[in-house]
């Protein structure tokens, strides 16, 4: 079963690796052809974002496209306490000479949700251009740095039929940062983890899925977005009512939601790179808020007609699931049964496998998927990966507990909000 999953990896790698390498030399070639004509609203959802949103606006600002054509849209929650982001969104207004217009809209109501700034902007959105064609909303994090020419790419690649589109994101912003960090050795792992995972497993789903779709099927298996580097035509937003928020993780959600519409989710092999928790506390909290929302997919697909791809997608899903949360407690039991009946071939198996997957897999991405190597290094030859994958399961367990805690007594779902304290800036 390990050796399976071990050549499946491979296979996902090597696709993703040409894909990626086929559609920035397709792009490269065309997209100057094009002038662009696409227009921008980028959303950026920022509560206590303080310490970085300055740097956020200002390379957002700077993506090469022309500055008529995007404008930037800070959704603050008017619930902030002293206002500090919203300082700092003023602040950047007053200092902006990129030509790009930036402003700012606030969430009143009550409750603090993501999902409640990004459709407070919207509505801001859906008063401006009511019958405006080729508009289309894009959404990133207060410590996004997605590459330059992201827009152009969207640009080039739409088409007139509803789509979304993903950027590929590689988590290693702040790589550096915590190689320094006494308590790396997870840290980093998760980094890199996370990482592969986007491109080995993520963005192979999405090209699996809109080649169905072209073929008129449905979803066998429901991707998710990530939550930022995300873009959709505004009147697929419009269709959708907006960014999903009857959960935790609304870009997680909005995948589900697309993929049962049938709407092609296509990948941009452009990175946003964005940071990775500095903290093991904050790493547990995030993968506990993931797989909250990695779970809501049950409830959305609840709502769709009985049917084989209904009892397909329940069923993939269920298994994707069971893997993010057991994952660690089975391989440790095969592990220990091994050593117990003194079989070497099994532990050999069992050692050499999964670190060689991942080992492969970690070159491959470097190598041939980043546009800067610098920062990928791994000190003990990505064994920090299998350890990370461990303690991703502990988040997820902390999440199913929740999930259950709020079923029996009919509490709701909290999360808590993590501050990025310290600037980044590449």
């Amino acid at each position: 079963m390990v050796f399976i999953f071990v050549l499946r990896g491979l296979y996902n790698i090597y696709k993703v690796v040409n894909w990626k390498l086929r559609e920035i030399k397709s792009f490269n070639e065309g997209h100057i052809l094009k002038k662009p004509d696409t227009y921008f609203y980028i959303i950026i959802p920022a509560l206590r974002e303080q310490n970085v949103i300055y740097d956020t606006l200002k390379w957002i600002s700077n993506l090469n496209y022309p500055k008529k054509l995007f404008e930037v849209i800070v959704a603050l929650d008017k619930k902030e306490e002293k206002n500090l982001t919203k300082e700092k969104v003023k602040e950047y207004i007053r200092e902006n000479k990129s030509g790009v217009k930036v402003s700012f809209v606030e969430y009143h109501g009550k409750g603090h949700k993501r999902s409640f700034q990004l459709n407070t902007a919207l509505k801001e959105i859906f008063n401006l251009f009511k019958n405006k064609k080729d508009v289309f909303v894009g959404v990133y994090d207060a410590d996004s740095r997605p590459e330059k020419d992201t827009l152009l790419y969207v640009d080039f690649k739409k088409s007139k039929e509803n789509i979304a589109f993903q950027q590929t994101i590689n988590y290693l912003l702040n790589s550096k940062k915590i190689s320094k960090f006494k308590n790396n050795f997870l840290l980093l792992g998760n980094a890199y983890y996370q990482t592969m995972w986007n491109y080995i497993a993520e963005i192979n789903q999405f090209l699996k899925n809109n080649s169905r779709f072209e073929k008129g099927k449905n979803s066998l298996f429901p991707p998710y977005c990530m939550g930022h580097g995300e873009f959709f035509n505004l009147d697929l937003l419009k269709k959708i009512k907006g960014f999903p928020n009857n959960g935790p993780a609304d870009g997680i959600q909005i995948g589900f939601v697309l993929a049962l519409k049938k709407v092609k989710i296509i990948p941009i092999p452009l990175d946003d790179s964005c940071e990775s928790p500095e903290k093991l506390s904050v790493l547990f909290k995030q993968h506990t808020f993931w797989f909250c929302g990695n779970l809501n997919f049950f409830k959305i697909i609840n709502n769709e007609k009985f049917g084989l791809s209904k009892i397909m997608q329940i069923v993939n899903h269920t298994f994707l699931s069971g893997k993010w949360l057991i994952r660690p407690f089975f391989y440790t039991f095969l592990f220990l049964y091994a050593i117990i009946i003194i079989d070497f071939v099994a532990l050999i198996i069992l050692l050499i496998l999964p670190f060689v997957y991942y080992l492969i897999g970690y070159y491959f991405i470097k190598i041939q998927l980043f546009n800067s190597n610098k920062n990928l290094k791994l000190n003990f030859f990505g064994l920090e990966i299998i350890f990370a994958m461990y303690f991703k399961s502990f988040g997820a367990v902390n999440g199913l507990f929740k999930k259950v805690k709020s079923g029996l007594f009919g509490s709701k779902l909290k999360f808590s909000k993590v501050e990025r304290w310290l600037k980044v800036w590449n």
